[in-house]
């Protein structure tokens, strides 16, 4: 969402821009193209500024300052064979010897670090190896034109497609074959290095990609930007007549000249077109045909069993059959991509600010339902922001100047036009990068990371949790007296109980196991996956979960519907000290105009009245799917059942599990969200889908809500 409304800003002037060119005579290399440069430079600026402070407004908002930094082991690592296990703890800095408070039981496998680190250099170097030969096909494209143009050059007579065209046509669909494949070389490379934890798995492969895809997608248009001018021999090609075919600028339609810019121009508007386009294709269509099939197999259940089927049975089936929430890893990288497309070659092509916004107004909305409608409902996952994506963007800002500058002087005619001799070219170049890099560094120094309410806000906070640790001390000694920002109310002592009776809520996670035949009629092995079912359901109960077994049409899977009273839930959320929203007594108190009287405290049960109630009693759709997973997978001895879930999956005791949608929630979330324009309703988002997805729509939206305010230039 803020990616999105900052590019409604930079696609004004991208339009802007863009309709200079055609009053011109179609020309993009014009004398705007030095004030666009420096346009994009301050915006990219601005916008990240403006991110920071976003970020630091949901951080506050949804307490994700308050996130646990210790993370658990990854399923992956904890089944990997082979490793010796040692009593110890891992910490940021690394695995540490702790045999004085971790018992035998608990002792976790050990990857030395020494091996670790011979893994990532050997994937780092086959990575490496990858690039270069991503170069190396870049160039012999470029050659096979060569080739073309001297050797075939009746091909292109009387047709549409140059030698040109065909050239930024090959390179595109090679870049998209190579990110395509690049998906799961990726997640093989990273699956080598046996990461402990899911934050080390996911920046390794962050970086992995990152580079690989930058290479992938901006060699070409690097190529032809500062190389392909220098007229250098491509692999000892010769013409007819024995002459070297060094490549070249192609000459510019109208004028004939050699133009570089021009030729970078006709690529970055080949690569915008239909990158967008094919990415669609390729993410969708898959999780289309999945959804599809669920609906139609739901269906097809449905009739051969009539009404008698309950309806939880249809919604089980429908989760299964759909595909699996695959995470917001793909979307990050298209999203950085595109902005490195429309900042580093924003001279040769600034109508991408405009083409970026008009593509995420749209991808917001099938994102959405990609998310919402066509995968299962995903766990709940924390964060506190966009993580090391961020620092790319960073990186890709910095860039963007060298680059730019680095177009002006090499490949456009701007400044030339202009009456600049290439001495002062050269200084011009030279002093507006200087002048770039000191400006951005002093604009972002001005900005504050956090908008003043925050801070007010935080400062109020922590003013009241002191005073709420009073009231927590007065009741202790029976004090009937509760003070709230200066305000006295009256309450009970031990509170009201949480529920006159164990009430079962609906069921929220399902776990799916195999049916097995009688007991007579059973393997070794089925027995023992007998046994293993029925403690795992017993470990359930002793926790506290409810468990309610159902079984497919066919007869083939058991499904074993799990729920907890709201008593339970109280009690798991003080086992977990889960931080949930309180209410404050004081009304119309507001800082800058921004409504500070929620705030977070950690959830008591004899101080409930204070904490903010959901539609459907204390918590919440999420908090409950995060309760009930915390109880499943909690330890035994806070009151947990000690499951870990993705390792019954892995061992065979469990087929799968799904966590079943709340479907009043994905029908408000269908219509103000999914069907809608209008901005993302980012609290529901985050309310339903937890913090990890709310964090990406809430940077596309702003990033694309400040692309209009290039617009007017880029398309001038």
């Amino acid at each position: 969402s803020t990616y999105t409304k900052w590019l409604a800003a930079l696609a004004l002037a991208s339009a802007a821009e863009h309709a200079w060119v055609w009053a011109s005579g179609g020309d993009p290399d014009n004398t705007t193209i030095p004030v666009f440069a420096v346009l994009v430079s301050v915006w990219c600026t601005l916008f990240l500024e403006a991110w920071k402070r976003r970020n630091a407004e949901l951080n506050f908002r949804w307490d994700c300052e308050s996130t646990v930094n210790m993370e658990p082991l990854r399923p992956e690592f904890l089944a990997k064979e082979g490793l010796e296990r040692k009593r110890g703890v891992y910490m940021d800095q690394g695995f540490v010897l702790a045999p004085d408070i971790v018992s035998e039981g608990d002792a976790v496998p050990y990857y030395p670090w020494q091996w670790r680190l011979a893994t990532q250099a050997t994937t780092f170097t086959f990575t490496l190896g990858l690039m270069g030969g991503v170069a190396l096909a870049v160039l012999s494209i470029s050659a096979f034109k060569l080739w073309l143009e001297a050797y075939h050059s009746h091909l292109f007579e009387g047709s549409f497609v140059d030698a040109q065209l065909a050239r930024a046509l090959a390179i595109t669909v090679f870049i998209q074959i190579m990110n395509f494949l690049w998906r799961f070389l990726a997640i093989w490379l990273t699956d080598l290095e046996v990461h402990h934890t899911d934050a080390a798995y996911e920046t390794s492969l962050v970086i992995k990609t990152f580079a690989f895809q930058v290479v992938n997608s901006y060699y070409a248009l690097f190529y032809l930007a500062f190389v392909a001018g220098l007229e250098i021999d491509l692999f000892g090609l010769r013409d007819r007549a024995g002459r070297p075919l060094a490549d070249h600028c192609p000459p510019h339609p109208r004028s004939g000249a050699p133009d570089c810019m021009y030729a970078l121009h006709s690529q970055m508007q080949v690569l915008m077109l239909t990158t967008q386009a094919v990415r669609n294709v390729v993410v969708l269509a898959p999780l289309l045909f999945g959804w599809l099939r669920a609906r139609w197999a739901a269906q097809s259940m449905s009739q051969r069993r009539g009404s008698a089927k309950p309806a939880v049975i249809d919604q089980i089936e429908e989760e299964l059959n759909r595909p699996a929430f695959p995470g917001m890893f793909h979307e990050y990288s298209e999203m950085v991509l595109q902005f490195g497309y429309l900042s580093l070659f924003a001279v040769a092509y600034p109508l991408a600010a405009a083409l970026c916004f008009i593509n995420n107004i749209l991808e917001r909305r099938t994102d959405a339902a990609k998310v919402l409608l066509l995968c299962r409902r995903p766990p709940a996952g924390r964060a506190r922001g966009i993580g090391v994506w961020e620092d790319l963007l960073h990186v890709i800002s910095i860039s963007a100047v060298f680059t730019n500058m680095g177009l002006l002087y090499s490949s456009s005619r701007s400044l030339q036009d202009l009456g600049l001799s290439p001495a002062q070219v050269t200084l011009t170049c030279l002093g507006v990068e200087h002048a770039l890099f000191i400006f951005k560094f002093l604009l972002a120094a001005a900005i504050p990371d956090e908008p003043f309410w925050v801070v007010a806000a935080k400062a109020k906070l922590a003013w009241n949790r002191r005073e709420l640790a009073l009231n927590a001390a007065h009741l202790a000694d029976g004090d009937a007296k509760l003070r709230v920002d200066g305000e006295t109310t009256e309450a009970e002592v031990d509170g009201r109980p949480a529920t006159d009776e164990a009430v079962e809520s609906e069921p929220t996670l399902v776990l799916v196991t195999e049916r097995l035949p009688r007991k007579v009629m059973r393997t070794p092995e089925q027995q023992q996956a007998h046994e293993k079912h029925l403690a795992m359901i017993e470990q359930l109960r002793e926790a506290g979960v409810h468990v309610s077994l159902r079984q497919d049409d066919k007869g083939d899977l058991l499904f074993a519907l799990l729920s907890a009273s709201d008593e339970r839930f109280e009690q798991a959320a003080e086992d977990t000290r889960l931080d949930k929203r309180t209410i404050d007594s004081a009304t119309g108190d507001s800082v800058s105009g921004e409504d500070v009287r929620h705030r977070y405290e950690t959830w008591t049960r004899h101080l409930r009245h204070l904490f903010a109630p959901a539609a459907d009693g204390y918590f919440s759709a999420l908090e409950r799917q995060q309760l009930l997973f915390s109880i499943v997978e909690g330890d035994t001895r806070a009151h947990g059942a000690g499951l870990d879930l993705d390792a019954l999956v892995a061992e065979g005791v469990l087929v799968d599990y799904v966590s079943l949608p709340v479907e009043a929630a994905v029908t408000t979330l269908t219509r103000t969200w999914v069907s809608s324009y209008r901005t993302v309703p980012l609290d529901e988002v985050r309310d339903y889908l937890g913090e990890e997805v709310a964090f990406y729509f809430a940077y596309v939206s702003t990033y694309t809500k400040w692309l209009p305010a290039l617009a007017p230039p880029s398309a001038a």
